[in-house]
């Protein structure tokens, strides 16, 4: 995955548990944003399932339009951001049927949408709020960082792309 090493250069890093490792230049601005976990829980009913299935189509659709912005450090690997972009975007395009799918069965999304639009406007809001400043960056880097990695822990059995092309969760 690209976006854990997106810099061209080494900067000093602290680790963080939250999301991985963080300039120490910018730990005065790191800032813990609430984690919507509710918004990728499963029960295991067809219901929840297909609500967490648009949750996780939502998630990667609003971290496609956080990146589309281009005020991100001139520090980062263009190369390695065009990457995930491009892998984010691809996921988004290849799976927008996830949320006309199962309109047969009543899902519990829109409690789920909620929590997820709060946490992505609040990526939105800081990077505004620093002027897209390369700390506000990283802030936002840290928090997609532990999206992607919550979703892959707790709720890969509903990946949408495993069961297609074939994968297999580890265990």
């Amino acid at each position: 995955m690209g976006l854990p090493g997106i810099h061209n250069r080494k900067p000093a890093y602290s680790y963080d548990d939250r999301g991985g490792y963080f300039p120490f230049e910018c730990l005065d601005q790191n800032v813990q944003l609430t984690f919507p976990a509710s918004a990728f829980k499963s029960n295991g009913t067809a219901q929840v399932n297909v609500g967490l299935k648009k949750a996780i189509y939502d998630a990667l659709r609003k971290i496609d339009v956080l990146f589309e912005n281009d005020t991100m450090p001139n520090s980062w690997d263009q190369k390695k951001i065009d990457d995930f972009r491009n892998i984010v975007y691809r996921l988004v395009e290849e799976n927008e049927c996830v949320l006309n799918s199962s309109q047969a069965i009543e899902d519990d999304f829109s409690d789920r949408e909620i929590l997820l639009d709060a946490y992505f406007k609040e990526m939105a809001d800081l990077l505004l709020q620093k002027e897209f400043s390369a700390c506000a960056w990283e802030v936002v880097r840290k928090e997609t960082l532990r999206t992607l990695g919550f979703i892959l822990q707790n709720a890969s059995d509903h990946l949408f792309w495993t069961r297609r092309h074939g994968h297999k969760r580890r265990r």
